[in-house]
């Protein structure tokens, strides 16, 4: 599957993203989320 992420998320070191339940954030590094899943970044948003 591919991921996108928006450029916007290149703004912050570190992001939030969900764990798969309810309450369960997960902080990550936006290098190692891109790394990890060799996500595209593009301007999504308007």
């Amino acid at each position: 599957m591919r991921t996108i992420l928006d450029e916007s998320v290149r703004k912050f070191e570190n992001i939030f993203i969900s764990g798969g339940k309810r309450g369960l954030d997960i902080e990550v590094k936006v290098k190692d989320l891109e790394t990890i899943l060799k996500a595209k970044v593009a301007k999504v948003t308007a």
